[in-house]
């Protein structure tokens, strides 16, 4: 009894030094996290950095981009072990400054500063790196990194969660492992071992709760590198004799692809966003009709004046599909300055450089110079007034940050556009608008306590609205 007693007394020594040693193990591991990672030392500082956070988030709001990042950025160095939230801020931050860019140079710098966003949340929260390394990859493919890195951003997250890698990570990288190929970066057998691990992580997550998710990715996957690898051992085999070329390779193949499938948009911009960035001067004659396909409506065009325009307004569609605005205004503009384009046309052209220079550029004052184009354009066509008015809600409170009445005073003018837009075509958007705004007028309370305000008396907005409007009331 005495050897059972002291065999168990041993045994609870053991798993009580183990237990310590994993506790001290932890802690030592949280206390370098820690040191890189530093926290707020003081609640004086956790107040400090959370005004610093207001600063940027109202910056934000208001479309001041790089205003808000001074901000962003002073918490960052400080305390990037503050709040993880911080850094999904930051991300936000800096896409939009990538964006709006059109330097590439400065492109870059942004792309390297969302890329080092990432790896600094993966070190100061490594209970997420899985999430944080998927997020980040993805990331890198949607805004367009050098491809190689791609690869290596994905392929880390493949072997860090192996079967736990999620559903939106198999598609794109699935994709970029075939241009890779295209390129002669990497080796047909060296795709063929990512094509066998990503099926084997989807198949694994359909086998056990057949899950829609990866059932979809498992389809791209076999898309992009095949069913059995032989796409890609074929594609390899015919690049080693020296025909087809690359390029010749993807434009039969692509052709063969959008022409029995040309409703698939996701296709028609992989097609396209390839073939470009291959440099295919064989796919020049090809890219117009390609592009085309991306706008529906013109779809069936042919040659000739009106399928110049078409092919100018197809690769708009796609340049801002692909989030890349500047580029997408630029072909707008092309189109739409093109003599031989018709008026209607030129119109719509107007309103799509509108819609851009203001929900995605943040330029207001060129979007209500564009939307003002298109209405003259189309003297009975709401949708351009209905825009203006929607431009104008938007900026109530940058521009009367400290006056609430006035705020609503900016609501009339856009009330004005709505109800302007509905008598020329009965517009259904300007009608919603009103519906839901109407609430929000003045009430007459508020307009005699005012200092400059009057009830039906004229006022002129500032701000870069530069309006006069009647002063009207809540009924």
């Amino acid at each position: 009894m005495k050897n059972i007693d002291g065999f168990f007394s041993n045994v609870n020594h053991l798993t009580i030094m183990r237990q310590l040693f994993l506790i001290l193990s932890v802690l030592f591991f949280l206390g370098e996290a820690t040191a890189q990672c530093p926290s707020w030392s003081s609640e004086l500082d956790s107040i400090k950095m959370m005004r610093h956070r207001q600063v940027y988030q109202n910056h934000t709001e208001s479309g001041n981009y790089k205003d808000a990042v001074y901000f962003w950025e002073y918490i960052y160095e400080r305390t990037p072990g503050g709040f993880e939230q911080l850094y999904a801020e930051g991300v936000d931050l800096y896409k939009k400054l990538y964006e709006l860019e059109p330097n590439e140079y400065n492109k870059k710098f942004y792309l390297k500063k969302i890329i080092s966003i990432y790896d600094k949340r993966a070190e100061c929260y490594p209970q997420n790196k899985g999430d944080i390394l998927a997020r980040k990859a993805f990331e890198m493919y949607s805004l367009q990194a050098n491809d190689l890195q791609t690869f290596v951003a994905f392929g880390d997250v493949t072997q860090l969660l192996r079967n736990k890698t999620p559903s939106y990570i198999l598609a794109p990288y699935a994709e970029v492992t075939e241009r890779l190929v295209g390129k002669g970066k990497l080796s047909f057998s060296e795709a063929d071992v990512i094509r066998q691990s990503l099926v084997g992580i989807a198949n694994h997550h359909i086998t056990l709760t057949n899950d829609e998710q990866y059932t979809t990715a498992l389809a791209y996957v076999h898309k992009y590198l095949g069913k059995d690898g032989t796409d890609i051992v074929a594609f390899a085999d015919a690049t080693k004799k020296g025909t087809p070329s690359d390029c010749v390779y993807f434009l039969e193949k692509y052709q063969d692809e959008v022409a029995n499938t040309p409703d698939d948009r996701r296709l028609i911009q992989k097609a396209y966003t390839t073939l470009k960035q291959m440099d295919c001067a064989d796919g020049e004659q090809y890219f117009g009709r390609l592009l085309a396909l991306a706008d529906k409506p013109n779809a069936d065009l042919t040659d000739g004046n009106t399928a110049k325009t078409s092919s100018n307004v197809a690769q708009a569609n796609m340049a801002l599909k692909m989030g890349k605005y500047n580029q997408a205004v630029d072909l707008y503009l092309k189109a739409a300055n093109d003599p031989t384009t018709d008026t209607d046309k030129k119109a719509d052209c107007f309103y799509q450089v509108a819609q851009i220079q203001y929900s995605k550029l943040k330029k207001n004052v060129v979007a209500k110079h564009y939307a003002m184009q298109a209405a003259t354009l189309k003297p009975s066509w709401g949708k351009p007034y209905t825009l203006i008015g929607d431009m104008y809600t938007a900026s109530m409170k940058t521009c009367y940050p400290t006056d609430p009445v006035m705020q609503k005073v900016v609501l009339i003018a856009a009330m004005e556009k709505w109800e302007y837009a509905i008598s020329l075509d009965d517009d259904k958007t300007a009608k919603e608008r009103i519906a839901k705004y109407r609430k929000y007028l003045p009430t007459r309370s508020e307009i005699f306590l005012h200092h400059s305000l009057k009830e039906g008396k004229s006022v002129k907005i500032g701000c870069w609205i530069e309006e006069k409007i009647r002063v009207r009331v809540q009924e």
